[in-house]
């Protein structure tokens, strides 16, 4: 007898080790992988017992050591799961975040998702989360998505631009011919959102919900190119260097490519560049309480990014299902900053690396002197598109060698288009 416990002691350590070799070797993407790890390891334990010791009430017939307390008989009343929007996570849990429960992003009930309808126009059911109805709406590639990027330039201003305005102008001279111009005046962006999201009623009611014009573009430009991608970028920057080269920058011998253990992208799924860097300024607390910020007056993106489903997830969340509505202040730059714009853009972006690259820290996005490459994100340092900032120290002048765009007229943006940009 002691000495079939001293054996199955032993096995057990083995087990154990192994599992723990196996976990630290292999790079955890998700929750998902954790119960994973955490089944495998009960029935491994399970089945060596039960070798042991067949005789043990807990093993079942074939010895494979299922409890009879938690043995699950499969009556044929669960339903299938099948589509995109159905997710193997515990309740409170949502693809691509491994954030608590309890999160107020996390809430919602959990529902079945359909493919399509007879029309192929996707079909979402209403138990669903929003994270879920996004998901099925436009599917993306978990591991990659190497479909090409659309090669579309999205733009919106509340008037007709003048087309010899030199950043207007900038962007289809220095991407033609491959890239086109869409363009669309502040009195189509609400037949747009409502065309965009025919399928996804929340959507609407979100933009209509929204109190001021910045919120309703921000959440705009992410809704557009969630469903169609391409490169959005603000009327009144200024493009130095062609979209082709932000994708080369993203992949060259210097660059820093950070993957865990996936396999390297043909091409990035999102390019993002920083728009400051408080890095050594002791004041970054009166700047958003951040010390770096990604710009989303500029960006590129492949269609159904996990990254734009999760920015548009928390935008309809906190709008449509706060018990107390948050309060907003056109004066409030935060307001803005913190509802749609670059705070929640960039500590969404921060949270999706977090959450697919093991041991990404904030702070890995400070001092970039080159792109960086977290999963399919690309993150250009601030000369890519932050240049001209006077106000940050370490913001190259417009000229400088390795800019590519320069949000130069971003300090004018309150007094000259106070309805729809960010100062």
């Amino acid at each position: 007898m002691h000495g079939r416990s001293a054996r199955l002691v032993l096995l057990t350590v083995l087990a154990l080790l192994g599992l723990f070799y196996l976990f630290s070797t292999r790079h955890v993407h998700s929750v998902h992988d954790i119960i994973e790890y955490q089944q495998n390891t009960k029935a491994a334990l399970n089945a060596l017992k039960c070798s042991i010791d067949p005789q043990d009430p807990s093993c079942d017939d074939a010895g494979q050591g299922t409890s009879t307390s938690e043995h699950v008989v499969d009556d044929g009343d669960t339903p299938e799961q099948t589509g995109i929007g159905h997710l193997d996570y515990p309740q409170g849990f949502q693809q691509f975040d491994t954030s608590s429960p309890n999160s107020p992003y996390n809430q919602g009930t959990y529902g079945t998702i359909d493919s399509e309808d007879s029309e192929g126009h996707p079909v979402t059911d209403e138990g669903a989360t929003y994270m879920q109805r996004l998901q099925a709406w436009v599917p993306y590639n978990l591991k990659y998505n190497t479909e090409s990027h659309n090669p579309v330039i999205w733009q919106t201003y509340q008037e007709e631009p003048n087309t010899n305005s030199i950043p207007y102008a900038s962007w289809l001279e220095k991407n033609k011919p491959k890239w086109s111009r869409t363009f669309m005046a502040q009195a189509d962006t609400s037949d747009a959102i409502d065309r965009i999201s025919r399928d996804l009623e929340f959507l609407n009611e979100t933009y209509q919900a929204l109190p001021a014009r910045v919120l309703q573009t921000d959440l705009l430009r992410y809704v557009t190119l969630f469903k169609n991608g391409g490169v959005y970028a603000d009327i009144d920057t200024n493009c130095y260097a062609g979209i082709e080269s932000w994708y080369a920058q993203c992949y060259t011998e210097s660059t820093s490519i950070v993957h865990g253990d996936r396999v390297r992208a043909s091409q990035p799924g999102l390019i993002v560049g920083v728009e400051f860097d408080l890095e050594r300024d002791p004041n970054f607390e009166h700047i958003d309480g951040r010390q770096v910020a990604l710009a989303n007056y500029v960006f590129a993106a492949n269609k159904g990014h996990p990254v734009l489903a999760r920015v548009i997830d928390r935008i309809v969340t906190r709008t449509l299902n706060s018990s107390h509505p948050p309060a907003f202040d056109l004066s409030n730059h935060t307001h803005t900053y913190e509802w749609t714009g670059r705070k929640v853009w960039t500590d969404t972006i921060v949270a999706h690396i977090q959450s697919t690259v093991r041991g990404f820290r904030e702070r890995d996005l400070l001092g970039l002197k080159k792109a960086r490459v977290f999963d399919d994100i690309c993150v250009l340092p601030i000369r890519a598109f932050g240049s001209g900032q006077s106000k940050y120290k370490n913001s190259p002048d417009s000229e400088s060698e390795g800019v590519l765009v320069s949000p130069a007229a971003q300090a004018e943006r309150v007094e000259r288009v106070p309805v729809l940009t960010e100062p």
